[in-house]
């Protein structure tokens, strides 16, 4: 149980080098500086997604700082965006 948000903790983990990835269905992952995520793990049908911020960056060019900015603009948990 994380003290507030799980996937700001699970991030830290990995950029600590104490895990390989984060297993979540929130992508606030990568905001929070994941570099890899990996989606639907207890998924009856074992469909499970992998995620790679470096994928993210070569293939759309977006870093953590432009991922962030995006989610204010367009909205996350945390705001509702640009109106």
């Amino acid at each position: 149980m994380a003290p507030a948000e799980a996937e700001a903790q699970c991030a830290h983990l990995e950029t600590a080098g104490l895990v390989d990835g984060v297993v979540t269905e929130d992508n606030d992952t990568f905001l929070f500086g994941g570099r890899h995520l990996y989606k639907n793990l207890f998924d009856p049908n074992r469909h499970v997604e992998a995620y790679h911020m470096d994928d993210i960056e070569a293939e759309l060019g977006l870093d953590q700082r432009k991922l962030v900015d995006m989610a204010l603009l367009l909205g996350s948990d945390y705001t509702d965006g640009v109106h």
